[in-house]
């Protein structure tokens, strides 16, 4: 039977290749925007080799991407005048090939009868080190993993509209895509000004995207990138075009979930927000697609717990973690912001939740102990993390904050974070590690208690020098599970004072609502999604928004960074809905088993008659409620429903159950 092969390379390195070709497509207006951050190289020379057993005669062939030589059984047996096929007999053989690329990814696929490119074949960069080969299932000999590309499609606008001399058109809402443009005649340029937003696409003196495409002779002209926009505006100059359509670019994903129920206005919010990850899930899961259409930790850290909910598209998920784990020694935080860095390791543990794929945590785990030593290596005397030369502590978004010091939030992300890197520890056999890490743990929240916690405020204080009450560190005090129960009937209470200064982002308010609903306020989260992400619809949103501040009017709803058109009208974490109605309306969790069943425990209470198809390993689920009456089918994982009371129902994959609520 012949073997199943597969392009391999240097682990890594496709994700590295990747990460940097996405990053270097950010334009401010027609410039390019390199990201802030160090960007990780891949090794353009690697030699790959296996040692394996014939049990009979094989014919092999070898396919590189790059120039390669090979070496059969003894070391400087090179190979010459093969064109890429051996024959082999019966017996042990050991087959090295050795891949150089200068402008891409070495990368290697052998095809044989009982011999191929797997994860079993080991490689080195010339190090010293040989490690696994990293695959990802390119099984196309034709297709190397250099030419991966997103899928693409037409589509067109829903409204022209001649003004200012050009042609405004309104695609209808966000999109990205690039234009092509049929049929041009004469020779001069096409001035294209994108925009989100009608004002900001005629607005060609600061919009925030443009293209400006010079036009000769032929049957089409295309421009050469996708851009995120609405609105495009085209200025055209000595030229004329029979028609223009866009060439939608998309991730391919998971395209059969919905959510509906009695409130209408609740379930349009599900459904915008599923586009607004729709839009940013594409190779990695980035920020936005106006701007700055780079690989946030913050922002791909909450994008990921929303994907289990929309996509479970374990695939972009281990891609943007490896990507953001880089390479060789760490000299800077994730991009060089702290806080971002502590989200990652709790991003990989709910990656293994989800998927109980311990080889990646096992190939990962490296760049867990170089990442955290980085960070312990930057404390301070008191063993705490504060902003230092070089790093931005980020938090959120609010001129309110200052940064200076050590602040509570930071040091509840990292004594998470410690935790999290003892679980992962352990998991990989790694005692040693896992202790010093517990240990590190326990110091800590001895420290952080000492320190930030305020009992006659019955509050964590933002710093020691700045003894105010946010609700930033708040709720993270019960999202990390670090406030004791006390502490929790404090926070609740805090979380209702209109006397704390409100959170304006959506980035902040996934987790304040989250922090909510784990004190017992869903019932609190269905009100503030409907106020919050409701009075972005009302403002025209057709996708979801950086930042929203109910009380700013149209010049400001746009503007951001001190740019007219700064914000970003479709931004990854905007689309908090999903995940906060997934885990906590739906009641459906996957994560307490590593993805192998499910506990469903929806609020019919809050929920009323509904409906719902979510993915789930291995299949999906669907799920009725009419009348007080439940279906529920998975074609997937098995797992539980759970009603009010404490009843449980079992549900088998591939078979209904119907139970009456009432």
């Amino acid at each position: 039977m012949k073997s199943r092969a597969s392009w391999i390379y240097y682990p890594s390195d496709f994700e590295t290749m990747l990460m940097n070709r996405l990053n270097m497509r950010r334009r401010d207006r027609e410039l390019i925007m390199p990201p802030i951050w160090h960007m990780h190289e891949v090794y353009h020379c690697v030699k790959f080799a296996r040692v394996f057993h014939l049990s009979g005669r094989d014919r092999i062939k070898i396919i590189a991407d790059g120039e390669f030589n090979v070496e059969l059984d003894t070391p400087g047996n090179y190979l010459h005048d093969s064109d890429g096929e051996i024959i082999l007999e019966k017996g042990e053989h050991s087959l090295t090939v050795t891949v150089y690329n200068e402008s891409g990814l070495p990368c290697l696929y052998v095809e044989g009868e009982q011999i191929c490119t797997d994860g079993s074949w080991h490689c080195t960069a010339f190090d010293g080190q040989w490690l696994h080969a990293q695959e990802s299932g390119f099984s196309d000999p034709k297709k190397s993993p250099n030419r991966f590309r997103l899928r693409t499609k037409r589509i067109g606008y829903v409204n022209k509209t001649e003004k200012n001399g050009g042609v405004l058109y309104d695609f209808g809402k966000e999109t990205f895509a690039c234009l092509l443009f049929r049929k041009p005649e004469g020779r001069g340029k096409l001035r294209i000004y994108y925009g989100e937003s009608e004002k900001e696409a005629l607005d060609t003196e600061h919009c925030e995207t443009l293209d400006v495409v010079r036009v000769g002779s032929g049957t089409a002209v295309r421009v050469p990138d996708a851009r995120g926009f609405r609105y495009a505006f085209v200025v055209a100059d000595g030229v004329r075009y029979d028609s223009m359509e866009g060439i939608y670019e998309y991730a391919k994903l998971y395209d059969k979930a919905y959510f509906r129920c009695s409130d209408e206005l609740l379930a349009r919010i599900w459904d915008v927000s599923q586009y607004t990850m729709q839009l940013t899930t594409r190779e990695f899961f980035i920020d936005g697609i106006k701007r700055d259409r780079w690989v946030w930790m913050g922002d791909a850290a909450q994008s990921i717990l929303m994907n289990w909910y929309c996509f479970y598209d374990c695939e972009i998920a281990r891609r943007t973690l490896t990507a953001m784990a880089g390479k060789g020694a760490v000299t800077q935080y994730m991009n060089t912001i702290n806080d971002y860095t502590l989200y990652w390791f709790g991003s990989v543990e709910s990656y293994y939740r989800h998927t109980g794929d311990l080889a990646f945590v096992r190939r990962i785990y490296p760049r867990i102990l170089a990442h955290i030593g980085f960070c312990v290596s930057r404390l301070n005397e008191a063993g705490m993390m504060e902003g230092r030369e070089g790093d931005w502590v980020f938090v959120d978004w609010y001129d309110g904050l200052t940064k200076d010091g050590a602040l509570c939030f930071i040091q509840l992300l990292l004594w998470k974070a410690y935790r999290t890197v003892a679980t992962l520890s352990e998991m990989v056999g790694e005692y040693a590690e896992a202790e010093t890490y517990t240990l590190r743990a326990r110091k800590l929240s001895e420290e952080i208690d000492r320190r930030f916690w305020d009992e006659e405020a019955g509050a964590f204080v933002w710093s020691e020098s700045d003894r105010r009450v946010f609700r930033q560190p708040n709720v993270m005090a019960v999202l990390t599970g670090f406030a004791g129960e006390k502490q929790r009937g404090c926070i609740r209470s805090l979380l209702h004072s209109e006397s704390v200064p409100p959170i304006l982002t959506p980035y902040m308010r996934f987790y304040e609502l989250s922090a909510l609903a784990e004190l017992g306020g869903a019932e609190e989260i269905v009100g503030e999604i409907r106020r919050y992400w409701g009075g972005m619809l009302s403002h025209g949103a057709t996708t979801f928004w950086e930042r929203f501040d109910p009380s700013e009017g149209e010049e400001e709803c746009l503007s951001m960074y001190g740019r007219r058109y700064g914000k970003s009208l479709c931004h990854a974490w905007g689309a908090s809905p999903l995940y906060l109605i997934g885990k906590y309306l739906l009641g459906l969790d996957t994560g307490l088993t590593c993805g192998k069943s499910f506990v469903l425990q929806p609020a019919f209470a809050l929920l009323g008659d509904f409906s719902v198809r979510l993915p789930v390993p291995g299949g999906e689920l669907v799920v009725d409620c009419e009348n007080g009456c439940v279906r529920v089918e998975s074609t997937g994982i098995g797992g539980e429903l759970r009603l009010p009371g404490g009843v449980t129902y079992e549900v088998c994959p591939g078979r209904a159950i119907l139970v009456d609520c009432r």
